[in-house]
């Protein structure tokens, strides 16, 4: 797909502002991400995701964190969020920060709201890639903690995915 002119823009606006960080921190970060955010706010939830996907042309893990941070806090952009659209924002993942960062904002939070299916996690949970069996772990691990506590049938349905993923990640 062609990106529009103002995506580019925006993708540029937003490595300009984060170049320009000295020594980023978390809260800089997402204070610059808000901003964004409220810029792109009426946007089509296509175009965030374009947005996302054009930043993660550049291997960065700020800009990752950054990517995922902006389509999980623009509603209809996560709703409307697809498998292909997550298998895309989730390419080239190669380190533990950038694993935590795509199943904390996408894969887990899709999975918890039963817009992941535990055969895809259990799939993962079986890859050859280290990093896509992390993925399966992490994106189901805190959900299900916060979910046994207020005992949520997903977390009593999931248990034997989550012992398939802990198995196969260790």
């Amino acid at each position: 797909m062609k990106q529009s002119r103002e995506i580019v823009h925006l993708a540029r606006e937003i490595r300009s502002r984060l170049d320009q960080l000295s020594a980023p921190n978390t809260a800089v970060v997402r204070a610059i991400r808000r901003d964004f955010s409220h810029q792109i706010a009426s946007a089509a939830p296509e175009s965030v995701i374009q947005l996302a996907l054009h930043l993660l042309d550049e291997d960065s893990d700020l800009l990752r964190f950054f990517s995922y941070e902006l389509v999980s806090h623009h509603k209809l952009a996560f709703e409307q969020l697809t498998m292909d659209d997550l298998l895309k924002l989730g390419r080239a993942l190669n380190s533990w920060s950038s694993v935590d960062c795509f199943a904390m904002y996408l894969s887990g939070p899709m999975w918890a709201n039963g817009r992941l299916s535990d055969k895809t996690i259990a799939t993962w949970a079986r890859s050859e890639d280290r990093w896509w069996r992390r993925t399966a772990l992490v994106s189901t691990v805190l959900w299900v903690g916060a979910e046994a506590q207020t005992t949520s049938s997903k977390s009593k349905k999931s248990a034997p995915c989550l012992q398939q993923t802990r198995t196969t990640w260790s």
